[in-house]
């Protein structure tokens, strides 16, 4: 039971890191395209 919890723990930690990183990328070219129109 614990192992099982313990994989089903870091499957979540690998999914909500995953979606940080996209939400980041997502954010890094909002902040791209910004920075362009400005110059």
């Amino acid at each position: 039971m614990y192992k099982a919890s313990s994989a089903f723990i870091r499957f979540i930690g690998n999914y909500q890191l995953k979606k940080c990183t996209e939400f980041q990328g997502y954010l890094m070219k909002k902040l791209d395209a910004a920075a362009t129109r400005s110059k």
